[in-house]
């Protein structure tokens, strides 16, 4: 390749490279102020939820007296669900210890971000 043509070239400046690429979401034209992390809310609260869950059928299961035989399909219900939210202990245990983001979207949205704005600043 010939270095005196790419010497010649320039660069596409970040308001050339915004008219290439048109409306984007990422263009805010409801002129909202914020932005919502919903997959994380969302996510958080189904995971607040099977914990609820595992402590309610921990409770009914403990109570045999009252339940009965309820009380033993409880305790089978709540050892299924720890195959589901052991990992997800063990998850939130090893980000905190590394300190790191135990939401995994959030710690993934810091990532592109970062990425996003290092590239743009190489324009």
């Amino acid at each position: 390749m010939d270095k005196g043509n790419n010497a010649a070239r320039q660069k596409i400046t970040p308001d050339e490279l915004l008219n290439i690429i048109g409306l984007s979401p990422a263009d805010n034209l409801e002129s909202i102020n914020t932005a919502l992390a919903w997959k994380s809310k969302m996510i958080g609260s189904q995971v607040r939820g099977l914990f609820g869950y595992q402590r309610i059928l921990d409770s009914i299961s403990k109570d045999i007296t009252v339940f009965g035989p309820w009380a033993v399909a409880a305790a089978w219900q709540s050892t299924l669900l720890d195959v589901f939210i052991r990992p997800i202990k063990a998850s939130a245990r090893i980000a905190v210890g590394a300190s790191r983001n135990p939401d995994v979207i959030a710690d993934v949205n810091g990532w592109i971000y970062k990425n996003y704005s290092r590239l743009l600043y190489t324009l």
